[in-house]
């Protein structure tokens, strides 16, 4: 659960990174805002359906990725994108405490004792 409100934290970050750092062109503010987005809907729908926190992922392997495609090294900007995309990755392969394998041996566990 610790791994899903983080990756909404960092989606939060990437929304108002373009605002707090002063980004000079509209292209990487939109491009933060949108995987913002995206990444905290998919952190957020990880919360209720645990499979899905491969979702999470996504978002972070495009911000690992943009950079280069686009050429959006510059500094801050690179930064940013670089760790959140670097965090969201790591951040998906981390399983919920809720997961359904979990739930399941715990309720066998239960009903045992």
């Amino acid at each position: 659960m610790f791994a899903r409100w983080t990756s909404l934290a960092i989606g939060l970050w990437l929304i108002f990174s373009p605002l707090l750092l002063g980004y000079r062109t509209a292209g990487p503010i939109v491009h933060d805002v949108l995987l913002g987005l995206l990444a905290s809907v998919s952190a957020l729908a990880a919360l209720e359906r645990p499979a899905l926190r491969f979702t999470a992922g996504l978002p972070g392997l495009w911000l690992v990725l943009a950079p280069s495609l686009f050429g959006w090294y510059d500094g801050a900007i690179g930064l940013v994108e670089l760790t959140s995309g670097v965090a969201l990755l790591a951040l998906a392969w981390v399983p919920s405490a809720r997961s359904p394998k979990l739930a399941s041996q715990r309720h066998a566990a239960r009903m045992t004792a």
